[in-house]
């Protein structure tokens, strides 16, 4: 039960999260308030939250963020996005080396240091 004196705005209130060592998707449950002479739920929105129990025991998959494998980019734009993301894990630091490479030789594949400028490097998770 929580108590509020006068003049009080805040309490907390401690919940334990058991650790384990097996991937498992992000797992969500509810605090609800509840009035303590009825028994009954609060009314309102903000009587209830949701807290998220994000796994953090494998270090996760790299992927690119476009699911179709393309990424299309107008000619006069400067800089073409391209969105690493890191999914299904998030347990220690994980890198990733990237470099730009040329397709082939036909008409329809851009040429480095022509089309565009080659680029090559380390992201860190």
């Amino acid at each position: 039960m929580l108590d509020f004196k006068n003049g009080e705005k805040n309490k907390f209130i401690e919940i334990i999260i058991n650790d384990d060592d097996n991937w498992e998707p992000d797992e969500d449950f509810f605090v609800q308030l509840y009035d303590p002479q009825s028994g009954l739920e609060l009314d309102g929105k903000d009587t209830r939250t949701r807290v998220t129990i994000i796994d953090d025991d494998k270090p996760g998959q790299i992927y690119f963020e476009e699911n179709k494998g393309n990424i299309k980019v107008l000619g006069n734009e400067k800089f073409a996005d391209v969105v690493i993301s890191r999914k299904n894990g998030c347990d220690g630091v994980v890198t990733v080396d990237y470099t730009t490479v040329e397709l082939g030789t036909s008409d329809h594949t851009a040429t480095p240091e022509v089309d565009y400028t080659p680029v090559s490097g380390t992201l860190t998770f």
